[in-house]
């Protein structure tokens, strides 16, 4: 079930809610797609995501929110995690 992300609640970017909207916003405008890995949001270098650990606590806090799934790819080498964004919102 997806929950709205608590703003204002919490602070500070190892949390993620900090940029978590900022990760909302860019599926929401297609700058991010739909499926994505970890790599894309920081690799595109976005205010407040621009390293491994800001974008993993952003998209943890989506996941935990049912913003996101998740679903772990066999690549023929390491796994590799795939998200993919839930469009609808909890009123």
């Amino acid at each position: 079930m997806m929950r709205r992300l608590p703003w204002g609640k919490a602070s500070g970017d190892a949390a993620g809610y900090d940029v978590s909207p900022a990760v909302l916003k860019k599926l929401a405008t297609g700058k991010l797609p739909e499926n994505f890995k970890t790599r894309e949001v920081y690799r595109a270098g976005w205010t407040g995501l621009e390293t491994p650990a800001k974008a993993i606590g952003a998209i943890g806090l989506l996941q935990e929110y049912g913003h996101l799934s998740a679903e772990e790819l066999d690549t023929g080498g390491r796994t590799t995690t795939q998200y993919r964004w839930i469009r609808e919102v909890a009123a």
